[in-house]
């Protein structure tokens, strides 16, 4: 007895019998049973279920292999295991009855799979009486006879030519010859050349092989009398002697028209209805699932249709959903056949969408109502593009609320009949006032009211008036300037009022004040600039006049004995020539005309020698502390460098200082760890030498600290600052790989703290020695070139008394001509950088020409490109400041 398989659901597949083709389905001779992957009955056929002797609701939901006769179960196995991955199964076995008798079937399966889900369909025929025939051929000959006679399919037998010797009755019926029209002929007769192609090789295989060969099944097309193709199936077999001779081929084909037609009819219609997007539910008339498609599986977001089969439709919709089914859409359908709405449908998480529905009843044979044909469409979109619809107008509200410019609109009158929140602040007039009547007019200066009805107009008539400047009035009086941008509102072409944006443009006035303010300190700060490069021009010219007055002091005071009274007469004037000295080279580093020619130092040392400059600087009401940090690293940077730090950050505090005060310049060293850095931003990992500068002024606020560095920023009134001297620091320390951190809070004083990386490599030791020690006599020749007559006599005075033979040029041409015919060695070049011309260091490069070996000597007042790059000088050029 067959059993139904443990776990199984009874439930039908996909193909159901409410599908039109159906009833091929169910016409068919052969069976038809359709598998699921596990080899359990989903559908069935009516010939399945008299072949099987099951009634269809017991045949649904069994597992294949309760039919099969126990010497057969490997075939099922392998019919289930092999068939899915698309290799065609053919094979014989042997069944079992529900009754328990047993039959012998010929099966053939093949896999179909639509939107991802497979299916195993099974076409099973009874080959009892084949077998039975085949066996009474081998009894007696008129058994043969009898069955073959009788027999649906039609029974044939070829000799080895291929010629047909025997055809069984019913190939009239199936081609419509009479089996004496065939006898005698070739097989190929009946077929077309590409067929019979192919059936010749399947014969000819089983000729060569008729020992082994056993029998073999396949489709194929045959041509009947009238010359029409004919879908058949042929079963054939070798046909030996009782000695085992060949002596032909035998087998039976049998005419699978319908068939083909069904299976097609399944292919095509169950590919559309598969694919197709709208969701598609087919129910009995209780409301009971039969069928769905994978339109409504992915509509409602379910797995497979498994879960569905059987289940009731109105569990899948809300309780209004369920009350509309019953009351309204079932009675509607019954009464008039179709049915067109929205309902609400659940989906597999429970959540609810919106849905058109569209019902119609699907008839049985007889016409009379079978089942309920339901297709679905998610108007979720929809929905909600009404929704919005409906709520445009709040959201457009809404948004324009959140607006910092005033949204209008007015009538061809001037009133307003629409502004955001926006106007309520700027204007002063509250929401009841817009909405008893408030003309545009009344919002603007008298002044401007005349040239305002002008610009309707004009918009109103379709001309572009820009974007007019007007000054607001509000409720209180007072007043704002504005840009009124607007355009006209049309409807069925006809202008009907304005719309368009106000905007409140105080903030845009002041900044226009602020950059004619910025502009005007700007022109101050190249008067500044203008000023830097006049002092740096007159103290060069000063430099070198004190150069000519110190080496004629120098000269005199090696001629005199120091106890005559005019030796202590011109130590003086050095001296004072000296200060005024000190004085042009701090001049010419103000002014950025010094030349940048970093060295290692002692920061201690360094700002040491800057105080008593610094203590004028800042003056007498100011207290300043020097507090010098012990075993403080090296650093390699310009020491004029410092000396603009110290200035620039030392002025800022005097100034930040309101009458007497306090300031602190303190040193010490500072190492910082990547950890350390993670948590305070700005700093680097590294060794550093810090200066700190701070002082008890005024401080600063965060805005100010926000454009602490900026190129002319500045909180002093116009012509008593640049706003350059900290972004001059900031230059400085990034050009020299530190960085600054400024702490400063309004009232409480500011800290610079300034990080110079530590020199990582040994100072050079400058060895003292006594000057009388490096006083010796010259005996080279030197080549002095020197375009002022003062310098170029002093020096040349100065040399000689040295004992060097000097060789004075007064132009760089003057000098090559001089070398050119000078007949002897000249061992040094000793040469002014800017020249007319040409400047210090091509003359030197000419020179090499003449003396290969000739040493050269750079003097300048301030920098040449030639000597300096960016401002740094060049590796292994001598050089001498004057």
């Amino acid at each position: 007895m067959a059993v139904q398989a443990a776990g199984e659901k009874r439930g039908s597949y996909r193909l159901n019998r409410k599908i039109p083709y159906r009833r091929i389905f169910e016409a068919s001779n052969d069976a038809f049973l359709i598998f699921d992957l596990k080899g359990v009955v989903r559908e069935a056929n009516p010939a399945a279920c008299k072949m099987y002797g099951y009634p269809y609701e017991e045949m649904i939901g069994l597992s294949g292999k309760d039919f099969v006769h126990p010497d057969y179960q490997y075939l099922f196995k392998q019919f289930v295991k092999e068939t899915p991955s698309g290799k065609p199964f053919s094979a014989e076995s042997v069944e079992i009855r529900k009754d328990g008798s047993t039959f012998n079937i010929e099966v053939r399966g093949s896999v179909s799979e639509y939107e991802g889900e497979p299916y195993i369909l099974a076409v099973i025929r009874d080959i009892t009486e084949r077998k039975l025939a085949e066996e009474a051929l081998l009894e007696s000959e008129e058994k043969f006879r009898l069955l073959a006679e009788n027999s649906f399919d039609c029974i044939w037998m070829l000799d080895t030519m291929m010629r047909f010797t025997y055809l069984s009755p019913s190939v009239e019926t199936m081609l419509g010859y009479k089996p004496e029209q065939l006898v005698g002929t070739k097989l190929s007769s009946c077929f077309k050349k590409k067929e019979y192609l192919k059936v010749g090789v399947l014969a000819a295989k089983a000729i060569k092989n008729y020992k082994t060969f056993t029998h073999i099944t396949f489709e194929t097309r045959m041509l009947n009398s009238k010359g029409e193709e004919v879908d058949v199936e042929i079963t054939g077999r070798t046909l030996l002697s009782s000695h085992d001779k060949l002596i032909g081929l035998q087998g039976t084909t049998r005419d699978i028209t319908e068939r083909k037609k069904a299976e097609e009819e399944i292919r095509k219609l169950s590919k559309i209805v598969e694919t197709t997007p709208e969701a598609i539910v087919v129910t009995d008339m209780q409301g009971n699932i039969e069928y769905v498609n994978q339109g409504f599986l992915t509509l409602g977001d379910f797995d497979d249709d498994n879960s569905l089969i059987g289940e009731s439709v109105f569990s899948f919709s809300d309780e209004k959903g369920v009350r509309q089914l019953k009351e309204e859409i079932i009675p509607t359908i019954v009464s008039e056949g179709k049915w067109i709405g929205e309902i609400s449908v659940k989906r597999k998480d429970s959540s609810m969408f919106p849905a058109e529905m569209v019902c119609s009843l699907i008839p049985d044979e007889e016409g009379r109502p079978k089942y309920l044909l339901s297709q679905f469409l998610d108007i979720t979109r929809r929905k909600n593009t009404e929704k919005q619809l409906r709520e445009s107008e709040q959201k457009f509200r809404d948004m324009t609320d959140l607006l910092p410019q005033i949204v209008y609109e007015i009538d061809i009158d001037g009133n307003l009949t629409y502004v955001n929140k926006q106007a309520f602040e700027s204007f002063g007039y509250s929401q009841e006032e817009y909405e008893e009547g408030i003309n545009v007019l009344q919002t603007l200066i008298p002044f401007d009211r005349n040239k305002a009805i002008e610009n309707i107009e004009s918009v109103l008539s379709g001309k572009d008036v820009g974007t007019p400047e007007y000054t607001a009035l509000r409720k209180d009086g007072s007043t704002f300037p504005i840009l009124i941008y607007a355009s006209a509102i049309l409807k069925e072409s006809k202008p009907v009022g304005l719309r368009g944006i106000i905007v409140d443009i105080t903030e845009r006035k002041q900044t226009e004040k602020e950059k004619a303010r910025i502009e005007d300190q700007y022109h101050q700060a190249q008067k500044m600039e203008s000023v830097g490069r006049l002092a740096g021009g007159v103290a060069h010219d000063f430099n070198n006049m004190l150069g000519v007055i110190l080496g004629y002091t120098e000269l005199a005071l090696g001629t005199l004995d120091p106890a005559q009274p005019i030796y202590s007469t011109l130590q003086e004037i050095r001296k004072a020539a000296d200060r005024s000295a000190d004085l042009t080279r701090q001049l010419l580093a103000f002014a950025r005309r010094q030349t940048v020619s970093p060295s290692v130092l002692d920061l201690n040392e360094t700002v040491e020698g800057m105080l008593k400059m610094l203590l004028r600087l800042i003056g007498e009401d100011i207290d300043l502390s020097w507090l010098p940090g012990s075993g403080l690293w090296q650093v390699k940077v310009d020491p004029a460098q410092i000396d603009q730090i110290l200035a620039n950050l030392c002025v800022n505090s005097r100034d930040a200082i309101a009458g007497v005060g306090k300031m602190i310049i303190e040193t010490k060293n500072a190492t910082f760890d990547e950890d350390y850095c993670a948590e305070h931003t700005g700093f680097v990992t590294g060794e550093y030498v810090l200066l700190i500068v701070s002082d008890d002024g005024c401080g600063m606020d965060k805005e100010v600290l926000e454009n602490l560095f900026e190129p002319f920023f500045t909180t002093k009134e116009v012509g008593q600052g640049t706003g350059l001297g900290l972004a001059t620091v900031y230059g400085i320390v990034k050009q020299n790989n530190g960085f600054i951190n400024v702490y400063s809070e309004a009232g409480d004083g500011t800290t610079f703290r300034i990080y110079l990386p530590r020199y990582a490599g040994t100072a050079a030791q400058l060895q003292k020695k006594d000057l009388t020690d490096q006083v010796s006599r010259g005996y080279e020749t030197i080549l002095l070139v020197e375009d002022e007559p003062s310098i170029l006599k002093m020096t040349t005075m100065m040399l000689e008394s040295r004992g060097y033979t000097v060789l004075d040029a007064i132009t760089p041409g003057a000098a090559i001509n001089l070398a050119g015919e000078y007949n002897g060695e000249i061992h040094l070049l000793l040469t002014d950088v800017i020249m007319p011309e040409m400047n210090g260091r091509e003359l030197a490069d000419n020179l090499v020409s003449l003396y290969p070996d000739i040493k050269r000597l750079f003097m300048s007042g301030y920098t040449a490109n030639v000597i300096a790059h960016r401002r740094v000088l060049d590796e292994g050029v001598n050089f001498l400041q004057k």
